[in-house]
Order: C-alpha cells, then sequence, then structure tokens
C-alpha cells in the first residue's frame, strides 16, 4: 500500500494533533508489512523523532528533493 501525506501540519493541525497523527501513522506501519508512506512536511521534531535517519530523505537548501 501507499499513503501520502502531503503538509500534515501546514494549517490548522496544532502540534498536539500533528503527534497524534503520526503515533496512529507509526502504529498502522507496525502492524502492516507492505506499506510505503511518503510524507511531504518541514523536518520537525514530531516526525524526525519517529522516522528512522535511513529512511528519510531532506531537501537541503534550495536543492530539490527530486
Amino acid at each position: 500500500g501507499l499513503l501520502v501525506l502531503d503538509s500534515p501540519a501546514a494549517q490548522e493541525m496544532t502540534v498536539e494533533d500533528f503527534a497524534a497523527l503520526l503515533a496512529s501513522v507509526q502504529a498502522t506501519v507496525a502492524k502492516t508489512e507492505d506499506i510505503q508512506i511518503i510524507v511531504g512536511a518541514i523536518a520537525r521534531p514530531e516526525l524526525t523523532a519517529i522516522v528512522p535517519k535511513t529512511h528519510a530523505l531532506h531537501a537541503k537548501g534550495n536543492q530539490p528533493l527530486f
């Protein structure tokens, strides 16, 4: 499966709601073997705390990611 979250904390979402969303996604990943999740977001502490560095790609400066 594939799940794409595009800027989930960009608008009205609070830090607490963003953390709760990520916890739910993390729990789903733990129960599902074949899922890829793409999160298009700023590297906030709530996100970087749960995503292993080996599974993250970051755009740096003005350089595009792809």
